[in-house]
């Protein structure tokens, strides 16, 4: 007596109801927030000093947000496919402007600019930092066993060293507060941000 062994089906399980149907909730939840964002956006006369077409255009993006989340529970409760991928896709794009937004509350813009300017006005030392790797490539095209060589390329190590100090610590005068131009300055500002959101205490 023989048995046949049956194939094994490798077709993945329907997804239950009952999760389709939360997964489409929060999205019909989601897209009722967004429109009622897009509406006071569309209400409040100035939002961060913004000019009046971003403001609109922001508020636009938002309620476009907000149908497509519509949509996307409605054709997720239909069981299609096109619904699961919007779907994903909302969510990600709602969370990036999330963190976006989480930064601006932290501060972290504001150190971001104040560290790009000391970079800028700093740039001088950034010569060295291209000199320096100059005279290292200069000594790494020595023989290995040649003693200047490495005498050379240790001189443009140090020169890239300096330089990277010079820009980090190198100040900025400014008649009203005399460290205001340190690069450092910047990063702190940007580490504070993210450590001791004032905003948020």
């Amino acid at each position: 007596m023989t048995t046949e062994a049956k194939p094994l089906s490798l077709s993945a399980s329907p997804p239950t109801s009952s999760g389709v149907w939360l997964v489409a909730g929060w999205h019909g939840l989601l897209g009722a927030g967004l429109l009622l964002l897009a509406l006071q956006v569309a209400q409040i006369e100035r939002i961060f000093n913004l000019p009046t077409f971003v403001q609109i255009f922001v508020g636009v993006v938002i309620g476009l947000i907000g149908l497509a989340s519509f949509y996307a529970a409605v054709q997720l409760a239909r069981m299609k496919s096109g619904g699961r991928v919007l779907g994903i896709g909302l969510n990600f794009v709602v969370l990036a402007l999330l963190i976006f937004y989480l930064f601006h509350l932290l501060g972290v813009f504001n150190g971001v600019d104040q560290l790009a300017a000391g970079l800028y006005r700093n740039s001088i030392t950034l010569v060295g930092i291209a000199i320096g790797y100059g005279v290292m490539m200069v000594g790494r095209r020595f023989r290995e066993d040649n003693p200047l060589g490495d005498t050379i390329e240790r001189i443009g190590i140090g020169v890239i060293l300096l330089s990277i100090i010079a820009l980090l610590l190198l100040p900025v005068w400014d008649t009203s507060n005399p460290l205001s131009g340190l690069l450092l300055t910047g990063a702190g500002s940007l580490i504070t941000g993210l450590l001791r959101p004032d905003s948020l205490a």
